[in-house]
């Protein structure tokens, strides 16, 4: 009452139990459809392929009813637990014509696998004796990987083969564990995949795999059973499950509706076949289970979609995925087993080198030592050679200082001689002079008389007069020290200094300071050039020719800026023309790329398909030979009807083929077979009175 109040209402509990885990914890809202409830169950799962599977229920009657998608949850007449929540089942709903090719996802199959092994268990689902023990052989494999002869696995009967198949047959467990071997050892490679693969491929060709089956009456009140499957719509007696008489096939039928209790099909051949329900509460479920089959048939024979092409590309692409690790996990075992014999050679070959540890000790303090003495040996030469490279040089700057002192020397000799032969020269003309008119007093004044500048270089140098005399001794004694300074090793500026400061006070001591009367005489000073030099020119010339070039680039660069604005401007609507262009060249190549992966995975579905006939050819020979070497163990009386009527038909047609079976029970014309289905009963149906709104599927 508060919750009315209040406008709030309390949630739907919901409890779904899959063939893996139960989900105790959905909470949905009450107004909740069906369908909501649905894709929250398949995205807790992580299920892909959701059209396969449904919700199932028990109702109030203690009918199983399938959840209506377009109707809400808390409408469907079901009763609640104890805590108040509401339990459904989620089951595989339609079945596929070829497990192999329509089945994709690893978890589809896998939950496939659970439920037809759980229907073989609890005998929903007929079995013979030989394909229980090799159904039981994939499962194992399945479950435990391949054959072990370990005596730790317990391999448990009563969840890999049906009681009744235990029943017939005077075998002890240790037995059953043997046969059951010898196929598990057949199987060694499978993944656990491809095992569930090949317990599916196994069990599809049972008579009764795929079939939904609900009891009916036809108008004469016969109860019958109407079996829905992936083929169409078969009559079945109620204690022959295994072959239906008659079959309609999914291509002959045309409308079904029904009105009330009474259901009618319509034929191609507009035939008419009316019967009726056990109860109303499963019209709708049973409508619903006819509706989604046919229109599975319908899509299996459509061109592929989209979706389908892309599953099909998954499903190579996990294909190929599951061949690189089964190929990897055999290669890492054989790495395994090359890693033992590598250790155990590793072992010994530790032991070998412990003992040479030693002696490789002993040759490695050695060579050490060596390279130490040659380490030694080597920076000794190497500062030997650069001492000698050293010595040389000095050799080398010894000669040349050598030699630029015997050419000061010959020059300053030279200089000593001139003037040594200007004084003789002078005193000469001094004593000729004595000789001449004018008085000695006079000419002595008159020669003798310095100008201005050599009174005043007199007055500074007053050693002047003893010039000469020190030029001699100078000269007497300059190869003597040109000797030792050389030996000494005085650097070339400072015997140029000394010789300077030896023979220059000469020099400066005759000429009074001027040294240009004995010095050969200097070139003239440049002109000054109202040129600029040729290296100023150049770079005036090159920096002007840079910023020409660069002043070029800039416009050039301007020009092509404004060249692109324009195009901007001008051609928009090009540039969006060829981004169209650009994508619709992307989506052709992916869809190339697409084909071509199609048409790749259609010659393996091919070639897989051909591999698959001539295994189950040999399949069926191997069972053949098997089922009558149970045979002879036996027990009898222990046979069910469904054996009896399962051996009646081995015999008629010489195997169990469920293909067959369909084909010769669909033979004829749909009037025909309605006629069959009318006769199968004496008495005649009471009419219901009752009216309701009638509801029809055209597929």
């Amino acid at each position: 009452m508060l919750d009315w109040l209040t406008g709030h209402s309390k949630p739907l509990r919901v409890k779904v139990s899959t063939m893996e885990a139960d989900l105790n914890a959905i909470s949905m809202d009450r107004d909740a459809l069906g369908q909501d409830l649905f894709d929250t169950v398949c995205k807790i799962i992580g299920l892909r392929e959701v059209w396969y599977f449904g919700l199932c229920f028990t109702n109030r009657k203690g009918y199983t009813c399938w959840l209506q998608l377009d109707k809400k949850v808390r409408d469907h007449s079901m009763p609640k637990q104890s805590d108040g929540s509401l339990h459904f089942l989620f089951l595989v709903k339609f079945f596929p014509e070829s497990v192999k090719t329509e089945l994709i996802q690893d978890l589809t199959r896998h939950l496939f696998f659970l439920q037809i092994r759980q229907s073989i268990l609890s005998m929903d689902l007929y079995c013979p004796s030989e394909a229980a023990i090799l159904l039981a052989s994939y499962a194992v494999q399945a479950m435990y990987g391949d054959y072990q002869n370990d005596e730790n696995i317990e391999l448990d009967l009563t969840k890999l083969i049906p009681p009744s198949v235990i029943q017939q047959y005077d075998m002890s467990a240790d037995m059953w564990h043997e046969k059951i071997g010898n196929w598990w050892a057949n199987n060694s490679g499978l993944s656990r995949e491809d095992a569930e693969e090949e317990f599916l491929c196994i069990a599809e060709e049972l008579d009764m795999y795929g079939t939904s089956f609900y009891k009916i009456l036809n108008q004469r009140g016969t109860e019958l059973l109407l079996g829905v499957s992936a083929q169409g719509l078969g009559i079945y007696e109620p204690d022959n499950k295994l072959s239906p008489r008659p079959f309609f096939p999914w291509t002959e039928i045309k409308c079904i509706s029904f009105k009330n209790k009474m259901f009618t099909i319509c034929t191609a051949d507009k035939s008419k076949i009316r019967f009726r329900a056990e109860d109303m509460s499963i019209n709708q479920s049973l409508l619903d289970l006819c509706v989604g089959t046919h229109n599975l048939y319908l899509r299996r024979r459509q061109p592929d979609l989209l979706e389908r092409q892309r599953r099909l590309a998954e499903q190579t692409r996990l294909q190929r995925e599951r061949e690189q690790r089964v190929q990897a996990e055999s290669e890492r075992d054989k790495l395994r087993t090359e890693l033992g014999h590598l250790a155990e050679q590793l072992n010994t070959m530790q032991i070998v080198m412990k003992n040479a540890e030693e002696s490789h000790q002993l040759i490695a303090e050695r060579a050490r030592i060596s390279e130490q003495e040659v380490f030694e040996m080597t920076r000794r030469a190497n500062d030997a050679e650069a001492e000698m490279q050293r010595i040389r040089h000095s050799q080398l700057r010894a000669e040349e200082r050598k030699l630029a002192l015997e050419r000061k020397y010959k020059d300053a000799e030279l200089l000593a001689n001139r003037l040594i032969q200007q004084q003789q020269q002078f005193n000469n003309n001094n004593s000729n002079s004595s000789n001449g008119i004018i008085p000695m007093t006079q000419a002595k004044i008159y020669f003798f008389k310095p100008p201005p500048y050599h009174e005043q270089l007199r007055r500074s140098n007053p050693c002047s007069n003893n010039s000469v005399k020190h030029i001699a001794t100078n000269s007497s004694s300059l190869e003597e020290e040109t000797t030792v300074e050389t030996d000494e090793g005085v650097d070339e500026g400072n015997i140029i200094e000394h010789l300077q400061q030896q023979q220059f006070p000469l020099i400066n001591g005759i000429n009074g300071g001027n040294s240009s009367l004995l010095l050969p005489p200097q070139p003239p000073p440049p002109l000054p050039s109202t040129n600029p030099p040729p290296t100023q020119n150049n770079n005036k010339l090159f920096t002007k020719m840079s910023l020409s070039s660069q002043q070029r680039k800039l416009q050039q660069k301007q020009n092509v800026e404004d060249f692109n604005g324009i195009n901007n401007n001008n051609n928009g609507n090009g540039n969006v023309f060829a981004s169209l262009i650009a994508t619709e060249q992307q989506r052709q190549t992916i869809s190339n790329e697409l084909q071509h992966i199609i048409a790749s995975t259609y010659a393996e579905l091919e070639q897989s398909r051909g591999d698959w006939q001539a295994k189950d050819h040999s399949l069926r020979e191997k069972l053949a030979d098997f089922r009558l070497e149970l045979e002879a163990l036996k027990k009898e009386g222990m046979e069910t009807e469904q054996d009896k009527l399962f051996a009646q038909k081995v015999a008629a047609t010489g195997c169990f083929d469920k293909h067959s079976t369909l084909r010769k029970s669909g033979f004829g014309s749909s009037k025909s077979k309605a006629k069959m289905f009318d006769e199968m009963t004496h008495s005649k149906l009471t009419p219901n009175t009752t009216t309701s709104t009638k509801t029809a599927i055209q597929p």
